[in-house]
């Protein structure tokens, strides 16, 4: 490798002025060696003419502005062209309103030349410094972590540092065409492709923050297109991993996906014939995906996970909801059965493992 080559291409779509671009590109570039880093900068239906003055010059690598225009508003477009360019031979995508803290690449690379792993799952926190759960590691795990085992459905998006040929050998790209999930394919086939994936969580973390106005990810979408990335997963590459497998991705899928949708527009929420249908085709996938996947869930998860799936008939999300509202704290934690309790996936089981494990894991505050 020549001098002039970088180590790690960085991918930084952008489709505003508005965006702390050169916040995020500097962050590219501190405490990092000089020409280890290249940014590339994918300036999203907006010419580079209009970018680039919103960027400080770089004192210890290169910056690129690249264009790419397709009409749509999806991030995945732009991140998978910018893919497309790099040539060195580790790769991260950093979103236009997020940072790195000083080092973070570094420390990330130095744990996958150590490990001699193919990818590392980044350590993430809020912009308040608030340390976010995911991934669900075991206690002191940092090492070739089981995906199952460790809780890599939950870090969906593949945030972090790749080998590049890892992503080429597997097919990994963002779904195009998507407003959001975009990033739950390509997630998931990283973590669950047999990569050998380190998670150095005393690392320099990625910082997400929330001083975008037009983030998407906190927009409430119609539920059509929310779910649309997991009505989209492959059944034929699902169908390729083992049970357990197929049983971690299902019940997280349900947890965070569904019943969030659910909770997050509560009983009073204006439920159209449109957003019921879909409720019950999110139930038919994971369905198809794991016949196992309601076994974990508490006496409260299952009755709105049941009522998800009778949708249509009347009024049955309104009632299912407004008694969730009303279920006392024990029909939220346990699960009927006493023995399904024990289970990885269930829903005791999940809430120790966030509010104590990470807290022990972290020396950070915890969410």
């Amino acid at each position: 490798m020549t001098p002039a080559e970088p180590t790690i291409d960085v991918v930084i779509p952008v489709h505003t002025t508005e965006r702390p671009l050169d916040r995020a590109v500097r962050s590219c570039f501190d405490g990092m060696p000089n020409g280890m880093v290249r940014v590339t900068v994918v300036c999203h239906n907006i010419s580079r003419d209009q970018i680039s003055p919103t960027v400080g010059a770089a004192s210890n690598g290169t910056i690129r502005f690249e264009e790419f225009h397709d009409q749509r508003n999806s991030p995945a477009g732009p991140r998978n062209y910018g893919l497309s360019l790099a040539t060195a031979p580790f790769v991260a995508v950093l979103d236009s309103d997020d940072y790195f803290e000083t080092g973070a690449l570094q420390a990330w690379h130095n744990a996958l030349n150590e490990q001699n792993a193919d990818a590392v799952a980044a350590p993430l926190l809020t912009d308040r410094q608030v340390r976010i759960r995911t991934p669900r590691v075991r206690p002191g795990r940092t090492h070739n972590l089981d995906p199952v085992r460790d809780g890599l459905a939950y870090a969906t998006a593949p945030l972090g540092l790749i080998r590049r040929e890892t992503l080429k050998s597997e097919g990994i790209a963002y779904t195009e065409g998507l407003r959001s999930g975009e990033d739950l394919d390509p997630g998931l086939r990283l973590w669950y492709s047999g990569a050998k994936i380190e998670y150095p969580a005393g690392a320099p973390s990625y910082v997400i923050c929330s001083d975008a106005s037009d983030r998407v990810t906190s927009d409430v979408l119609p539920l059509a297109e929310e779910f649309r990335a997991v009505l989209g997963l492959d059944d034929a590459w699902l169908g390729g991993l083992r049970p357990a497998a197929r049983t971690a991705i299902a019940v997280k899928l349900v947890r965070v996906h569904l019943l969030g949708a659910l909770r997050r527009r509560g009983s009073n929420w204006e439920w159209t014939p449109s957003d019921l249908a879909v409720l019950e085709q999110f139930i038919g996938k994971v369905s198809s995906i794991s016949g196992k996947y309601l076994r974990p869930f508490s006496v409260a998860d299952r009755g709105l996970i049941l009522a998800a799936g009778r949708a249509t008939a009347d009024g049955v999300i309104r009632e299912a909801l407004e008694a969730d509202q009303r279920a006392p704290y024990v029909s939220k934690v346990l699960a009927p059965a006493p023995w399904a309790n024990l289970r990885r996936e269930s829903t005791l089981r999940h809430l120790i493992r966030t509010k104590l494990y990470s807290c022990l894991l972290y020396t950070s505050r915890c969410v």
